[in-house]
């Protein structure tokens, strides 16, 4: 019993895994704009900024 329901639910966590790493790859991707592999403090505000979100202190209302 315990194998086969082993091999119903872990194939599907497998997979939701896998579209969690593509949807950080993309969030990643999109906040680094210059490429360079590192977020750095502007281009995280800039991203929250172009996704109508506030970054925290000073932020522009």
């Amino acid at each position: 019993m315990l194998r086969w329901l082993r091999g119903f639910v872990l194939p599907g966590v497998a997979c939701q895994k896998d579209e969690d790493d593509l949807r950080y790859e993309i969030l990643f991707q999109d906040l680094d704009s210059d490429g360079d592999g590192l977020v750095n403090i502007v281009e995280l505000q800039e991203g929250l900024k172009n996704w109508g979100l506030s970054s925290g202190q000073n932020s522009e209302e």
